[in-house]
This record gives C-alpha cells, structure tokens and sequence, in this order.
C-alpha cells in the first residue's frame, strides 16, 4: 500500500490486534475534541477528520487533539502508529502527525482512569469487591447518607468561598458519593 492511502477500518482493526466483540472506540483525530471518550478501552485515532467544528466544554476545550490525550493519559503512554508499526510515547507527537497517520492507543487500566468519570466506577466496584477494602465493603445507602449530606455542604460552601481548586475536590467528592450509591444499587440489581 502506498504511503499516504487509506486502509478500512476492518484493515485498522486487524492492524491494531483489536478484537471487535471486546469493544474499541475509533474516531478521527481532528475530531478528538468533539468526542467523549472512555480511556479505558483501546481507541484507534484516524488520520485526519475535519479541523474546528464542536468541541465539548471541560477537559475537551484545552486545545487540539493532542491536548484532549495529554488531558486523558500520561505523557509516557506508548502509543503505536499503525502504518510502520512504531512505537512512541504521546508526548512525541504533535497534532500534525497525528492527523496524519492511524495510530492504536491502549486503554489505561481501571486505577489509572483518574482524569475520566469512567474511572470513578471501576474504582468504587474494586473497593466494594470481595477482597477490597473492607470498610467501603460494609457500607450501606443509610451509613453513606451523612458523608453525602457533608459532601453537599462542603460543595456550596465551596461554590461560595473557595477557590477552583476547592470546587474540583468537592466536585470530586460527591461524585465518588453518587458513584458509590449507584455502585450499592446495582449490587442489588435495583437499578
């Protein structure tokens, strides 16, 4: 295949040694900052994709594509470019040569989530696991409801005298709380 050409994505996918049944997300590289994504699975970056258009609010608004990644996995993260097959780490590459070729980035492991709301729900289910951490173990909906209601407290006091530092571990803290509750429900198979 000549340098430059587009392979298909079931070509991608073979290249990248994804297994579809297991879940993979692709998606364009220039589209990076429009697409929510979870770090926890393998994610195929497409050579280019169209420049501007939507990007999400938070940590997608940092920049170009590069900027989303680095927000999302460390520096270090090996990466693979799928068209020679070498492999770099993220901090090597810039939005230009990653719009200008297929590149497979691993998922992170579950514990290592911690820049994704999706991490905050394998946490909880590792602590509440049968060899996890037995105090998070014994928890119910009712021991957890002071922590929720302090959580709330420490919010809006957060919201109204703190800084943006204070208001990210607030937010922080009573999301692990709604985490853990949902986490207790669906142990239950309420929900």
């Amino acid at each position: 295949m000549e340098a430059g050409a587009r392979r298909s994505l079931d070509d991608l996918v073979a290249s990248a040694g994804l297994a579809p049944e297991d879940g993979f997300q692709a998606v364009a590289a220039r589209g990076l900052p429009a697409v929510a994504f979870d770090p926890s699975l393998p994610l195929l970056v497409l050579r280019g994709g169209a420049d501007g258009g939507a990007t999400l609010p938070g940590r997608h608004a940092r920049g170009g594509p590069m900027a989303v990644l680095r927000a999302l996995y460390p520096d270090a993260h090996a990466v693979r470019r799928l068209s020679d097959e070498s492999s770099l780490t993220l901090a090597e590459i810039t939005d230009e040569e990653l719009a200008a070729d297929d590149w497979l980035i691993p998922p992170l492991a579950p514990a290592d989530n911690l820049a994704s709301p999706h991490g905050m729900a394998a946490i909880s289910a590792r602590l509440r696991a049968p060899d996890g951490c037995p105090w998070d173990r014994k928890q119910t909906h009712l021991t957890l409801r002071p922590y929720l209601l302090e959580e709330a407290y420490e919010l809006v006091d957060a919201i109204e005298n703190g800084t943006p530092e204070d208001l990210a571990e607030e937010l922080g803290d009573l999301y692990l709380q709604v985490v853990l509750h949902a986490q207790f429900a669906a142990e239950e198979r309420q929900f």
